[in-house]
């Protein structure tokens, strides 16, 4: 059976750069569909002969990608979530099982699983826009949780404790904020210049000791690999005591104790659980409402 699978182009240098798109909605956004195709798309790619990087593109002229699809989640079941959530992983997982370097050329708004699903890349490249975008894990603003690996993710790429505080409020941060935290690996003011920006990165980082260590342990960079000192003395901060602030630090201890899988693990029921609890059904109402 053929499947639908996303663009794909390999340069001179074999570098290969996948763009994600979805020409019948306005802005990207993660969907069951979109999903399917990135997976279909990543066994394409597998196949392909002098592969030597991965760059992850958004064909959306106005976001990167702008989360997940609330209203599909929130029509399924637990169990449909629960497998769901579990699809997802297994495909973001795909990416940091390359072996090679890959990079995310981030050109507008990337939040929620968009973040999550850029940070399975090695490194983020991003363009500096006139009016600044949000960048970051919205999720506890809506009294849920990440659920495909944000607090693994992100506390290993900026400052730990900013990254957990931010993570459990759910608060993105501006585009500037982001850049000045650290989290992008280059940044480009052209956006006709992303691409090269991107392909210099993947270039440069194949000898690279965080690269090399992803490639050798096929998973994402995340906090069970680095800064976990850090990220432990993070967790002795007050982050408040709602249900999905507490969800957010136990995925992080959960992720330092017992490795990346078991922290998406306990982010994935946290999820589940937070979605049908009161405070998380009254603002994803809001949010519904206020979208139609």
């Amino acid at each position: 059976m053929n499947h639908a699978t996303f663009p794909v182009h390999q340069d001179a240098d074999g570098i290969v750069t996948l763009t994600l798109e979805d020409p019948e909605a306005s802005a990207l956004v993660l969907s069951g569909k979109l999903i399917r195709t990135l997976d279909e798309t990543l066994t394409t790619i597998e196949q392909m002969d002098g592969v030597t990087g991965l760059v992850l593109a958004s064909g959306c002229k106005r976001v990167y990608i702008a989360g997940a699809n609330l209203k599909e989640i929130d029509a399924l079941s637990d169990d449909e979530l629960n497998a769901y959530l579990e699809y997802g992983s297994k495909t973001f997982a795909r990416i940091a099982a390359l072996p090679y370097p890959t990079v995310a050329a981030i050109d507008g708004a990337v939040l929620g699983g968009g973040l999550e699903v850029a940070m399975h890349c090695d490194g983020l490249v991003a363009l500096r826009k006139e009016r600044p975008y949000p960048v970051g894990l919205p999720e506890s603003g809506l009294a849920i949780c990440p659920g495909w690996g944000g607090t693994q993710l992100l506390p290993a790429r900026i400052n730990p404790a900013d990254a957990i505080r931010q993570t459990a409020i759910g608060k993105p941060m501006k585009f500037d904020e982001a850049e000045q935290a650290g989290l992008f690996n280059a940044v480009v003011d052209d956006a006709d210049a992303l691409p090269t920006a991107a392909k210099d990165w993947l270039k440069a980082s194949a000898n690279d000791e965080p690269v090399k260590q992803r490639i050798a342990s096929r998973r994402p960079r995340s906090i069970a690999d680095t800064q976990t000192e850090q990220v432990r003395e993070a967790l002795d901060g007050d982050y408040g005591d709602t249900g999905s602030t507490k969800a957010v630090v136990d995925a992080v201890r959960v992720g330092l104790d017992r490795g990346f899988v078991e922290g998406v693990a306990s982010e994935r029921a946290s999820l589940i659980s937070l979605r049908n609890q009161p405070a998380a059904r009254e603002r994803l109402e809001a949010f519904f409402n206020k979208s139609k």
